[in-house]
């Protein structure tokens, strides 16, 4: 095999293998108030029940410092049931040391003044 090719695949494996230390924290509901330490290259996925149909969203407060919004996702209900709710998955990348509130509030934003049904929020603390 060509010495090129040897070094380019090498180059790859390392490159994919990445430190190695980063992690996904996956967060729900049920862990609002929960103080979460993360590292930075850490990635964070917020998993909350959600339905659409009803106008109510998951609407993201301001970001903490550190963390940066990578996707936004709606999963269907793996029911047929009209009216069942799916889940709505909220993908962080951990980006800089810091601290604060990641929040989001169950609102339908179109209300002249929209009244949050649900309020979650995690204490993040971010170390480098």
């Amino acid at each position: 095999m060509p010495r090129w090719i040897t070094l380019l695949t090498a180059a790859v494996l390392i490159a994919s293998c990445g430190g190695g230390d980063a992690s996904t924290v996956v967060l729900e509901q049920t862990d609002t108030g929960s103080e979460v330490t993360l590292d930075v290259g850490d990635r964070v996925a917020v998993r909350l029940e959600a339905n659409p149909t009803t106008g109510y969203d998951w609407v993201l407060g301001p970001l903490p410092d550190g963390i940066v919004l990578v996707s936004s996702d709606f999963e269907e209900p793996g029911s047929s049931l009209v009216g069942a709710p799916g889940t709505q998955t909220f993908v962080f990348d951990v980006v800089a040391a810091g601290a604060g509130i990641l929040r989001l509030e169950y609102i339908r934003p179109f209300d002249d003044l929209p009244v949050a049904d649900k309020i979650v929020e995690y204490l993040l603390t971010i170390a480098d």
